[in-house]
């Protein structure tokens, strides 16, 4: 694009679809535990309860660590003489900065 000032690129992160799925199942998987624990007077459930609360920690400490996508976002400065028209055809907009025209887009898939 003429006239398009490219201010900055940022990769976009995001957590996998898996390891929230997999925190979520972990969890549904500790809570029946513990109310087992709890109907049984605080009696211990074993192997099983000690496998639960690790991958439980595990799935949601890795919660906190985003992977790469490979996609970018950039924020560009657009003049006034350019047609956004043709940017909305290759690109999605994010998000606008207020009282300019620097505009946060990524490329449409």
């Amino acid at each position: 694009m003429n006239n398009v000032e490219i201010l900055n690129k940022v990769e976009i992160l995001e957590v996998p679809n898996w390891i929230v799925l997999s925190f979520i199942i972990s969890c549904i998987f500790f809570a029946v535990l513990f109310f087992m624990w709890l109907e049984e007077g605080g009696t211990g459930l074993g192997i099983f309860s000690i496998i639960t609360t690790i991958t439980t920690l595990v799935f949601g400490i890795l919660l906190f660590f985003p992977q790469p996508t490979g996609e970018f976002k950039y924020d560009i400065h657009i003049p006034d003489d350019v047609s956004l028209n043709e940017f909305y055809e290759k690109y999605e907009i994010l998000d606008k900065y207020d009282y300019s025209n620097v505009y946060v887009v990524k490329e449409k898939k």
